[in-house]
């Protein structure tokens, strides 16, 4: 499963994203409702989910990694809060009810592999938004991918991850070693990781097909910020 080896250290190496910048941005641009229910797909450790826990949200979290679900259940119950939290894969997603915003944040939906999937999944969370709801997501674009492949060698409080990509113009494979720190030397996690990459058009047709409504959109040097309207009924 991706990230779940190294799961215990993801978040030391991703503390330097500004969640509370990136969620205003998104709400500023975007017009989401400011209360309802939430699904944060891919939710991961549950940085983005607790946040939207703090501006009212109910939030369900759904992530393909039981290790990644575990960091976000002991985070919620160190802060005293609780949380919904599902393990499921992306293009397998099967819930129960409908939210007012659907997030997919953070490259997540690059972790789709194939375009049947990704109809599959576009079509599933459309069936899973309130009409008039939201859903946003955003996709590494193809310099991000060029960048994020180069050899890079991450140190953070005395712990390292080393990352080793290759990228082939529409697939990209990464071999994370993470090293963290112990008292009797260091202990070493790996990974594997495959993403890939979605045009712009493709995103749109598979958003129309699955239903949705294309509403706007932020673009940016390493992503670009979608968000697509369930017409109301």
């Amino acid at each position: 499963m991706q990230y779940d080896n190294i799961s215990e250290v993801y978040d030391k190496f991703n503390d330097d994203f500004d969640y509370e910048k990136y969620l205003n941005a998104l709400f500023r641009r975007f017009a989401l409702r400011k209360e309802g229910l939430v699904l944060d797909c891919g939710c991961g450790t549950g940085v983005l989910m607790e946040k939207l826990t703090d501006l009212g949200y109910d939030c369900t979290g759904v992530d393909a990694s039981e290790n990644m679900l575990e960091n976000a259940r002991e985070r919620f119950e160190k802060a005293g809060k609780q949380a919904h939290l599902v393990c499921q894969e992306l293009e397998e997603i099967d819930m129960y009810g409908a939210y007012d915003i659907v997030f997919c944040t953070l490259d997540t939906v690059n972790h789709i592999l194939s375009l049947r999937g990704l109809r599959t999944f576009f079509k599933s969370l459309f069936n899973f938004t309130e009409p008039g709801g939201s859903f946003v997501f955003d996709i590494k674009t193809k310099a991000a991918f060029e960048t994020s492949t180069m050899p890079n060698v991450c140190e953070k409080d005395g712990d390292m991850l080393i990352v080793r990509g290759q990228f082939d113009g529409t697939h990209a494979w990464y071999d994370l070693t993470a090293f963290e720190q112990t008292e009797n030397g260091y202990e070493r996690f790996d990974d594997s990781v495959e993403e890939r990459f979605y045009t712009e058009e493709t995103i749109k047709e598979t958003l129309k097909a699955a239903g949705f409504a294309y509403a706007d959109s932020i673009k940016r040097k390493e992503r670009i910020i979608y968000c697509a309207r369930k017409r109301e009924q």
